[in-house]
């Protein structure tokens, strides 16, 4: 987790996928050990890798990734959408040619909501006066 200046890495003690499957408690945590690591200058995050992006486009600097794990990112999404549709577990990759299918399904369906739009204020939210 990143904040201010501050990254938060949190170490399970134990494997997750051997957590989940013996935990009998719910809604509990595995134990982990925390490591907070300072961070010096900025940490411009997403606009970082855009502006990145751009300067390795202009060759002012190395690209720092390369996308390869936002679109696994999305496919991880799509599959989750895919099985709740299907009502069943589905495989990756992903098959393409049904998720189109059932993607246009829904928006061939979709309709406008009906009411009007408001403005929320939320400058109290996330601890902020």
């Amino acid at each position: 987790m990143c904040e201010k200046d501050e990254l938060t890495i949190f170490r399970l003690k134990r494997d997750l996928q051997e957590f989940l499957e013996h935990e009998k408690q719910g809604f509990s945590e595995p134990e982990s050990e925390t490591e907070i690591v300072k961070q010096s200058g900025e940490n411009p995050q997403h606009v970082g890798i855009i502006n990145n992006f751009a300067n390795a486009i202009l060759q002012l600097e190395p690209l720092y990734v390369d996308g390869r794990d936002g679109l696994k990112c999305v496919e991880l999404m799509d599959s989750m959408l895919l099985s709740a549709w299907e009502d069943k577990t589905v495989e990756l990759p992903v098959n393409d040619d049904l998720y189109y299918k059932e993607l246009k399904k829904r928006i061939a369906s979709s309709k406008d909501k009906a009411g009007e739009s408001i403005l929320i204020d939320n400058t109290m939210s996330f601890g902020r006066t």
